[in-house]
């Protein structure tokens, strides 16, 4: 009997961890009223065929980092805008850092891991959840009630998650930390700065990539990292680069474009970097030999 118990004690241990692993209800997650304002309509549910409905222009964002579902809610006030609240699970830590990236104009500590506050709206990542508390104008009861109820849902997230890995890999000297922007889908590799409209490198959902801007003296270069599965895949974007670019295999490889920009990469590994945008060939060659330091 006693061996029983403690096989069913083991068993509840390990539901509640994987119950911690893998997220809350997100009902659960809503407050039902931030007084004056209550919920009076049930929660909406959408998943990867339904999102397209509900954020018409919006949902690629979301599934290009590889969304779960997401839940939404009204809340009404007599007198007063509305607020809705989106709660995505985005699977990972990681996804929803990603998505966060692509709203963050400067990170506030006060909520979940990350937030970026407007005047309307307050947005966070935490654990595997993006969230969005917004209100439909500006009042002053509304400035009041949006940080309480991006506030209580901070508190009912009980979980966290690291930031991805290959953030590590960025060279830290000259680093814009707020222009971090991490992806696995090549649409985003333009975003700080436009380098091909075709999938070149290739990325996809079994990569990790990073952008980041660096400015040394003023001279402001965009870094783009890939991890790839393996070293072979890295060699392939190296080739496919410099093709690309009309330039000589080599590695690593340093040319001045015809907008008189500079232009580097190099294949570590499994790892394919590239620095574009920069005035000098000293800066971009340095940020490449950083890199090339980096564990």
């Amino acid at each position: 009997m006693l061996r029983y118990l403690k096989y069913l004690f083991i068993v509840f241990l390990l539901f509640n961890t994987y119950i911690k692993m893998n997220g809350q209800s997100l009902k659960n997650l809503f407050p039902s009223a931030i007084s004056p304002w209550e919920a009076k309509e049930p929660v909406r549910y959408f998943d990867t065929a339904t999102l397209y409905e509900y954020i018409d222009g919006g949902a690629e964002l979301f599934i290009s980092y590889d969304f779960k579902k997401a839940a939404s809610l009204k809340y009404t006030s007599e007198d007063q805008p509305d607020i809705v609240v989106d709660i995505f699970d985005m699977g990972s830590p990681a996804n929803a850092f990603g998505v966060f990236c692509h709203v963050r104009e400067k990170t506030d500590p006060h909520y979940g891991q990350g937030a970026q506050v407007y005047d309307d709206a307050i947005v966070f990542w935490k654990g595997p959840y993006y969230i969005s508390v917004m209100a439909y104008d500006i009042t002053p009861e509304v400035k009041t009630a949006l940080p309480e109820m991006a506030g209580t849902i901070d508190e009912r997230i009980s979980v966290t998650g690291p930031l991805p890995e290959i953030l590590k890999r960025l060279p830290g000297s000259g680093l814009e930390k707020n222009s971090i922007l991490y992806f696995h889908h090549y649409i985003w590799q333009n975003t700080l700065g436009f380098l091909a409209d075709t999938n070149f490198l290739p990325i996809h959902s079994g990569t990790d990539a990073v952008l980041a801007n660096y400015i040394f003296n003023k001279d402001k270069q965009t870094l783009l990292l890939v991890e790839y599965k393996n070293s072979g895949d890295a060699r392939n974007a190296l080739k496919n680069f410099t093709a690309a670019f009309d330039l000589p295999m080599k590695n690593p490889v340093f040319s001045r474009l015809e907008d008189g920009t500079w232009i580097g990469a190099l294949q570590t590994a499994s790892r394919f970097v590239l620095v574009f945008r920069g005035k000098n060939r000293k800066n971009t060659e340095y940020l490449i030999r950083n890199f090339q330091q980096q564990p």
